[in-house]
């Protein structure tokens, strides 16, 4: 379990210990939060020159939420540690809980490649007795880093953000070539995380009428892997993108039961990662 000290008047006594799993999310998209629980293991340091035990009570607590190598926080947070006065060797756990947006959620999945890796900054505002009155005020910081696990974040952290089950398929993002057909598939995500189905899939049309007119532009439309290959695969993920486009004229038919004619989160995931493939596929096409 990772932990970590902070002193208190030159004494580096009272730690603070995190266990990765146990970390959890709430709110789904509306509300999304990360808490993370933490135990604090306090008891009163020793006075410098009496060799007296030094008693406290933490006022106050400031943590910050930074992402591995990356000297921009997250996020931040107050937290009440307790007003209760250390005396005596003292446990005690408390939820660090941190809200989150869609640009935090996008910088932290940029930055994961498998583990979560994460720092809390912890800073402390104190409270020093003196025969039972306060009598001195001081602060403490402390850092302690630590990795979420790949799995406890893909099956229990994501979805619990509203980001659906997933299972791991890495695609790499490449050089980007078609700067706007990302733009649109960014679009298109946070379309998603608002749940609106509708911007989704325009989004994810307009994505793929540019790979499409950037390709036979760029390559002509002679060639096998784009008169075929790239043909093939882009006709299929049209009519994909489209099917928002045909709802109602669905409906009217006889064909399905209207109430079973809806667009679910699991369709537009469908599409996104479709999307996803489609752009690297084409960037690839333009670079051979």
């Amino acid at each position: 379990m990772p932990e970590t000290t902070f002193s208190i008047k030159g004494h580096n006594d009272n730690k603070i210990r995190i266990e990765p799993n146990s970390i959890r999310a709430e709110g789904g998209p509306e509300y999304p939060r990360l808490i993370i629980l933490a135990t604090f293991d306090l008891k009163p340091v020793r006075g410098n020159n009496s060799g007296e035990e030094v008693h406290f009570v933490i006022l106050n607590t400031r943590c910050s939420l930074f992402l591995h190598d990356h000297r921009f926080k997250v996020a931040d947070t107050t937290t009440n540690i307790g007003d209760r006065k250390i005396n005596c060797a003292t446990n005690m756990s408390r939820n660090i809980e941190f809200s989150f947006d869609h640009q935090r959620m996008k910088a932290i999945e940029a930055k994961r490649s498998n583990n979560a890796k994460v720092k809390l900054a912890f800073e402390f505002f104190l409270g020093l007795y003196e025969q039972n009155n306060l009598a001195d005020f001081q602060s403490a910081t402390a850092e302690i880093a630590f990795e979420i696990p790949k799995s406890h974040w893909v099956e229990t952290i994501l979805p619990a953000l509203g980001l659906g089950q997933y299972f791991i398929v890495e695609i790499p993002y490449g050089q980007k070539v078609i700067q706007e057909a990302w733009d649109y598939l960014e679009k298109a995500e946070k379309s998603f995380w608002a749940w609106d189905s509708k911007s989704v899939y325009a989004n994810c049309r307009e994505l793929g009428t540019l790979l499409d007119k950037s390709i036979k532009e760029k390559l002509g439309i002679n060639r096998f892997a784009v008169g075929l290959l790239w043909s093939k695969a882009y006709e299929k993920f049209n009519d994909l993108a489209s099917l928002d486009l045909h709802l109602e004229d669905l409906r009217k038919s006889s064909r399905y039961s209207p109430e079973e004619i809806k667009i679910s989160k699991a369709d537009a995931e469908h599409l996104l990662l479709r999307s996803k493939c489609l752009i690297k596929y084409a960037e690839e096409l333009m670079r051979n």
